[in-house]
């Protein structure tokens, strides 16, 4: 039977075919094509075809869902926004309108609004996981955790209802928030405001106290992990409740266990009651753990890499922090909860959408993505074949090749930049969904990188 992985349906959900009211025969072949170019990385032919879709059934509420789709997918978050209010003004049963309209509510950090538009979704196709997966992840962005167990078993009992088996990580997922329902986790001391620790040469891993004199070494990771995961050595000693073995907890976290760590210390912040994954196969080397920054979801975190830096601030409370940078700067918004995903444009003028990669060091790309929308832009710019290899995403290297210019929102983040193409497989076991590339953050050297994950914003500093 067909899986339906948690990371693709949650955060996406295309490839699920349309909802079984308004589809006319014509649009449900466009539906099906657009599906199969998103499908082969080929977005913006996607996005292309959607928007002619448009014209061609004007009075369709369908045909504007499925262009406000791609333009989330493309992280252009305010013109699907406009379109899904679009399709709703043409028929309020929309399915994908409401689901789209939620998905833009929690992106733009209103979860109850977007609470309301799944519950719409809901109950115009109850049969459908994706709005019950959905409710789940904003009752738990509120710390409603009975209420995200709730959702996230139903869930499950409706692909189970179809026929289809359940991603293990589904399961996985349920029992971490079953788990959380009776407490009250990731509790920061009142009053904390900011603090500032040091990176190891140049790579965004910190020092983490783990309670008693436990310490480790974790990387601050935007990419894989929705959690803490840590070796069971760096955390044998320290403080907290174990729970049972977890089968699936995400792209390369299996044969985990889930334990509450009574305190973790980064800096000056105190965090108590803090879930974390324990396993022996892990998917980063060379530390003893990760820490996934929407963990702390409520918190931005500032990467300075010339003076090898990490801040830690509570956006609500730090009001003062922006004073010491000019008006030099690049925001973007980006989507809650999985990877860190921002548009970008490739050589002044191949859109794309880029995943920011603090596990890395150099700009990747899918080579078919490569192949269609890069290649024929650089002229006779370098390349080279690269030996097939192992790499650190576990896909084999195709090319190295030289690009010009990278941008974002109109202004130039990376100049004559080296990047490497690997095959599609590779690239997405390593972050859990289809991207055309991922940058590592340490290339965004002359800029300070700060994520907010409270307004889930990308904002790019020069100093002053």
């Amino acid at each position: 039977m067909k899986r339906v992985p948690w990371v693709l349906c949650a955060a996406l959900g295309l490839g699920l075919g349309p909802a079984p009211s308004s589809l006319g025969q014509g649009l449900d072949d466009v539906l099906l094509e657009v599906d199969d170019l998103y499908a082969e990385t080929r977005y913006y032919e996607a996005l292309d075809r959607a928007a002619e879709a448009c014209d061609d059934f004007p009075s369709s509420a369908a045909a504007r869902s499925l262009l406000g789709r791609i333009l989330f997918k493309v992280a252009r978050f305010e013109e699907a926004r406009a379109v899904f209010e679009e399709a709703v003004a043409l028929d309020p049963y929309e399915f994908w309108a409401h689901y789209g309209l939620g998905l833009y509510h929690l992106t733009d950090g209103e979860p109850e609004r977007a609470i309301d538009e799944f519950l719409i979704a809901r109950d115009l196709w109850p049969e459908h996981e994706l709005p019950h997966l959905m409710l789940a992840r904003a009752c738990e962005t509120l710390d409603r955790y009975a209420d995200a167990a709730t959702w996230m078993e139903t869930a499950i009992g409706v692909i189970e209802q179809s026929g289809r088996d359940p991603a293990p990580s589904l399961g996985s997922e349920r029992d971490r928030i079953a788990f959380l329902a009776d407490r009250r986790p990731y509790r920061v001391a009142p009053g904390f405001e900011r603090t500032t620790v040091a990176m190891e040469a140049g790579r965004p891993v910190v020092t983490v106290g783990l309670g008693g004199q436990e310490t480790g070494r974790f990387l601050l990771d935007t990419v894989g992990a929705r959690a803490m995961v840590a070796h069971p050595d760096v955390i044998r000693g320290a403080p907290g409740e174990r729970m049972a073995t977890l089968d699936d907890a995400g792209p390369g976290i299996r044969a985990s266990r889930l334990m509450l760590l009574d305190r973790i210390q980064i800096g000056e912040m105190a965090v108590e009651d803090v879930p974390c994954l324990v396993t022996e196969r892990f998917f980063l080397g060379g530390v003893d753990g990760v820490i996934g920054l929407p963990l702390l979801r409520r918190f931005a975190w500032s990467f300075d890499f010339e003076r090898g830096e990490v801040t830690v601030r509570d956006p609500r409370l730090d009001t003062g922090w922006e004073s010491q940078f000019g008006r030099e700067r690049v925001v973007s918004k980006f989507y809650p909860g999985g990877p860190v995903m921002v548009p970008a444009v490739f050589c002044e003028e191949r859109p794309a959408v880029l995943i920011l990669d603090t596990g890395s060091d150099a700009l990747s790309l899918d080579h078919g993505f490569f192949e269609r929308e890069v290649e024929s832009l650089l002229l006779l710019e370098w390349h080279e074949e690269v030996a097939a290899r192992d790499s650190p995403h576990g896909a084999h290297p195709i090319l190295d090749v030289n690009v010009p210019s990278v941008s974002m929102e109109g202004r130039i983040i990376l100049e004559d930049v080296r990047a490497r193409t690997y095959a599609r497989e590779g690239v997405q076991r390593r972050v859990g969904v289809a991207a055309p590339g991922l940058v590592g953050l340490t290339l965004l050297r002359p800029w300070i990188v700060d994520l907010d994950f409270l307004h889930h914003t990308v904002t790019l500093w020069k100093r002053a």
